[in-house]
């Protein structure tokens, strides 16, 4: 045999707002029945819950439960858990909640954003406090934790792995400064787009050597933006491997926002340390943004943080499309004049 209970109605009878409203109506003997409910879906085996949804005429139950009632119903079990004859364990009832839609989520990645996550976010706004409910309070880290692993490993996952891209540098016998910085990141293997910025003889100049040296494989273009303008180059890049990383950037993006909505789950130190190694350094600072160095100071200061790269002014190095570089807005100048004298070797 197979119960199908609903976590909705259980959240609705335990709702005290919904108690003034039904006049005539005992709201203990409400809270009593939401509470039966509760209990059913975390002692009983036979017992399933999900809402209900209409699939072309048919109700049918569905693989997970809405976030907002799962956090409710942990909430109005703290909080009228005296009311039940038998209290109903609310950790085991959130971690079944959670381990029902994970399965399912790991398959579709929609879950995570509309349910897990929001579940992770409602989660932080009741984190039971430490000093008084230390169990709970773990507990719900650690499944704020384990959603947002299961998030990163199999939704988001490691950044793509960029090719080798280093070229053959510039004609050695220029000994210019400009030529030096121009070789230097023709030669780096993973930097695939960068800007120039110089006055128009010293861009005709880069322009002439990376003609003559590498010719269409590596296309660049003026960027008429700001005072002097740039000169953006761009390696060439496998179409297929460029898909791939335009893809997890978005999806990087997508998790960072999601953290951003809950800064919560950083700051009030609801993830474990052992997030730091679900993927790769690199890929993990570019996921987590600021809240990456917040979690090594909070949760693993033990962990090694390398030094950031510098970042040179006269050359720039950028992520994806140079066409999406900021700068200055200024009136485009037809030379491009050097705003300082260029320094030349001597």
């Amino acid at each position: 045999m197979q119960a199908w209970f609903s976590v909705p109605f259980a959240s609705y009878l335990l709702a005290p707002v919904h108690h003034k409203a039904l006049d005539g109506i005992d709201p203990l003997r409400m809270w009593k029945d939401g509470f039966r409910i509760i209990k059913a879906l975390v002692d009983e085996p036979y017992v399933q819950t999900a809402d209900m949804m209409d699939y072309h005429g048919e109700m049918r139950p569905m693989n997970y439960i809405g976030s907002g009632y799962v956090a409710q119903v942990y909430t109005y079990i703290n909080t009228y858990s005296r009311c039940a004859e038998s209290p109903p364990d609310r950790d085991a009832f959130l971690r079944k909640m959670v381990h029902r839609s994970l399965p399912m989520a790991k398959r579709s990645p929609s879950l995570f954003r509309y349910q897990l996550l929001p579940l992770a976010r409602h989660l932080a706004d009741v984190l039971p406090d430490p000093e008084t409910h230390t169990e709970s309070h773990r507990n719900v880290c650690s499944l704020a934790t384990e959603i947002w692993t299961a998030y990163l490993r199999d939704i988001v996952q490691a950044r793509p792995p960029t090719p080798n891209l280093a070229l053959a540098p510039l004609r050695d016998y220029c000994k210019c400064d400009d030529c030096k910085q121009v070789n230097q990141l023709l030669q780096d293997p993973t930097q695939y787009s960068y800007v120039f910025r110089a006055g128009k003889e010293r861009r005709s100049h880069i322009e002439s050597e990376l003609w003559l040296m590498h010719g269409q494989p590596t296309p660049y273009k003026t960027l008429k933006e700001g005072n002097p303008h740039a000169l953006v180059i761009n390696k060439e890049l496998n179409f297929v491997h460029e898909m791939e990383l335009h893809e997890w950037n978005d999806k990087a993006k997508e998790a960072q926002e999601a953290l951003e909505e809950c800064p919560n789950l950083v700051v009030g130190k609801m993830f474990d340390a052992s997030l730091l190694t679900v993927l790769p350094e690199d890929s993990m600072r570019i996921i987590l943004g600021d809240y990456f160095s917040v979690l090594v100071l909070l949760k693993a200061p033990e962990y090694a943080m390398q030094a950031l790269p510098p970042t040179g002014s006269t050359l720039t190095p950028v992520s994806g499309d140079a066409s999406t570089t900021t700068s200055a807005k200024r009136k485009a100048s037809d030379d491009g004049a050097d705003m300082t004298e260029p320094k030349r070797s001597k």
